[in-house]
């Protein structure tokens, strides 16, 4: 299975609230419930996401993928949740 550098399960709660609001705003297909865990959903998502960002789409999230998903959404308290596209956990 394809992992990501940022494999521990709270990295991988905020990717899935990432791609879920992508999936909010019509931009990839794959519903995310996020649940911490990387699985296929999660890769197929990011490969969904890699893709309308025009970069290779290799089911892993690198740096760019992880600063494309939240370079709109980063607060000067470095917290993406209190930009008001995802839901508080």
């Amino acid at each position: 299975m394809k992992t990501s550098m940022y494999d521990h399960r709270q990295n991988v709660f905020e990717i899935q609230s990432a791609l879920r609001a992508l999936w909010n705003i019509d931009a990839i297909a794959t519903l995310i419930n996020p649940n911490g865990s990387f699985g296929s959903e999660t890769t197929r998502a990011v490969e969904e996401a890699q893709r309308y960002f025009g970069i290779p789409q290799t089911g892993i999230v690198d740096l760019e993928t992880w600063q494309l998903l939240f370079s709109t959404c980063i607060d000067s308290d470095q917290s993406f949740i209190s930009c008001g596209l995802f839901p508080n956990p």
